[in-house]
């Protein structure tokens, strides 16, 4: 991702800061409204994406997607408590999606996108099929696995409802 298609999907709203590091070859924008604020950190190099930081201001949630392999950049005590409490996804599309709706106080999924990887056709035609019989969608059996699989390792998930 670069930062052209951020500051694109972001549309209208106006950023409020620019923070750069010479040292790191990294910048930062800062985006916030009423309703939730988010930090987009890339290298000026190569105007790749290194970081988005979000926090929804009403919902009080926060979200974080990182490149792999970053090295991160601790800029204020605001970023790094978003990145240690900020909910992780690996999907660009998710975060673009998150900030957006945030920043405007639109509707948006809580829930986490995940990247299926290696997961080939026949496997997911499989377990469609296996939703269905249970008159269940993809989304809802492999969500329902993950959340039965979250509650057995003892990890606490918020499992919010849809708005309507």
């Amino acid at each position: 991702m670069i930062i052209s298609d951020v500051i694109y999907a972001l549309g209208t709203i106006k950023k409020q800061t620019f923070d750069a590091w010479a040292e790191h070859d990294a910048a930062c924008i800062t985006y916030e409204t009423d309703y939730g604020k988010a930090f987009i950190s890339y290298c000026y190099e190569n105007n790749k994406v290194l970081e988005i930081l979000v926090k929804d201001n009403i919902r009080n949630k926060s979200y974080i997607w990182q490149e792999a392999g970053i090295e991160v950049i601790v800029s204020s005590d605001e970023e790094a408590v978003l990145r240690k409490l900020g909910v992780p996804t690996d999907s660009e599309d998710d975060i673009l999606t998150k900030v957006h709706a945030i920043l405007n106080n639109r509707y948006y999924d809580s829930r986490i996108v995940l990247n299926l990887t290696g997961w080939t056709p026949e496997m997911v035609e499989n377990i469609t099929a296996i939703a269905a019989k249970q008159g269940q969608s993809f989304d809802e059996y492999v969500e329902g696995l993950i959340i039965r699989a979250c509650m057995e390792l003892g990890v606490d998930i918020n499992n919010d409802e849809k708005e309507d």
